[in-house]
């Protein structure tokens, strides 16, 4: 096995340990000096030093390339339809449901998993559905289902729910004074 040793930490390592670097213009390959690791170690150290800046000028590209960033964002929401979910989740959990302490453990790979685990790509709206609807977003309480079922489901269940005299149904099992 080829190892290489790294200019940063000086460590001999496999090759594969190193990014390869190709110069189209040339037309020849090189690996890089520094390891993945110690890469990764200096951009987070660049980052964190230097996190203003970069904000500033994410901000700022995003403000004068507003239609190359939309364009962006509608292919990456094409091509990964559950990044718009994961999104909607954060908002909810953040307020609706943070009264209810109703947390979301999902991510955007575990969503990847549910989308086709539960097949939603031959949906016409899919929709996510918590199971129980008083547990969190989790892998076991949550898939994907039609959204005009979701919908049938969700009033069937609210029809079912009695109504008291004293508070008005606030959704999910919980009543509130009036």
């Amino acid at each position: 096995m080829k190892t290489k040793i790294c200019s940063k930490c000086l460590g001999d390592l496999p090759i594969t340990d190193f990014r390869k670097r190709l110069n189209k213009k040339k037309d020849y390959s090189y690996f890089r000096s520094w390891c993945r690791f110690c890469e990764r170690v200096a951009a987070l150290e660049y980052y964190r030093l230097n996190r203003e800046h970069i904000k500033r000028y994410a901000a700022e590209y995003r403000r004068l390339n507003k239609e190359k960033t939309y364009i962006r964002k509608r292919l990456y929401l094409k091509n990964n339809p559950w990044a718009k979910t994961s999104h909607s989740i954060w908002v909810r959990v953040k307020k609706q449901y943070k009264k209810l302490g109703i947390k979301n453990y999902l991510t955007t790979q575990a969503l990847r998993f549910l989308w086709f685990r539960d097949k939603a790509f031959s949906m016409k709206k899919p929709s996510i559905h918590r199971i129980d609807s008083l547990g969190n977003y989790t892998l076991k309480n949550c898939k994907y289902m039609e959204s005009r079922e979701h919908t049938i489901l969700h009033n069937h269940r609210r029809q079912m729910q009695p109504r008291t005299t004293a508070g008005v149904f606030a959704g999910a099992g919980v009543y509130e004074q009036r």
